[in-house]
């Protein structure tokens, strides 16, 4: 059986980008709230920083920034939780 208690979620392009297929958009999300174990799907491609429950609240859509933007997300995770802070430098 499954003994995973959270993970999180990561992939090169959001799933409400729009060069993400909009067909599995929904399913995406579906996806990871039924396994009601992720919290956070985290990604990049949009070269800047978004942080949003896109859907619900059920997941923490992140997408951190790029180093041309001189930002990087600072992001914490512990049993049952996680943290995130936007970094300039």
């Amino acid at each position: 059986g499954d003994t995973w208690r959270q993970a999180i979620a990561v992939t090169h392009m959001p799933p409400y980008d729009n060069d993400f297929d909009t067909a599995l958009e929904e399913p995406f999300h579906n996806t990871l709230k039924e396994s009601e174990r992720v919290q956070l799907s985290l990604h990049g491609h949009i070269h800047g920083f978004r942080a949003d429950f896109r859907y619900d609240n059920d997941v923490l859509y992140l997408a951190t920034s790029t180093v041309k933007a001189r930002e990087f997300t600072y992001l914490k995770v512990w049993d049952g939780g996680y943290s995130y802070k936007r970094v300039a430098y």
